[in-house]
């Protein structure tokens, strides 16, 4: 799911302090966590993210969001501390 995977670069930016920490964190590009973060504004309609070359602050739709999210920000630390695969390697049955 693309905005789950928009959510997590999202928090871990915010969590990171920025967008090559969270990207390091996250094993991917410092450019992909930018789009993600990006395309997740678009979709949303609002800004999260202030960016200056400095350092990032959280608009108030950014804050918002994150204080939505506190289930999701601790799956997502769970998510990173057992190293889980996106993909499933075993289907469910029914």
């Amino acid at each position: 799911m693309k905005n789950w995977e928009a959510m997590e670069a999202f928090v871990e930016v915010v969590r990171q302090g920025s967008f090559s920490a969270a990207a390091s964190q996250l094993n991917v590009s410092a450019s992909h966590i930018s789009r993600l973060v990006s395309q997740l504004e678009t979709d949303l309609g609002t800004t999260l993210l202030f960016r200056t070359t400095r350092r990032i602050r959280l608009s108030e739709s950014g804050e918002s969001l994150l204080s939505a999210l506190p289930r999701f920000t601790q799956c997502t630390e769970q998510r990173r501390r057992s190293n889980f695969v996106s993909q499933p390697s075993a289907y469910w049955q029914f």
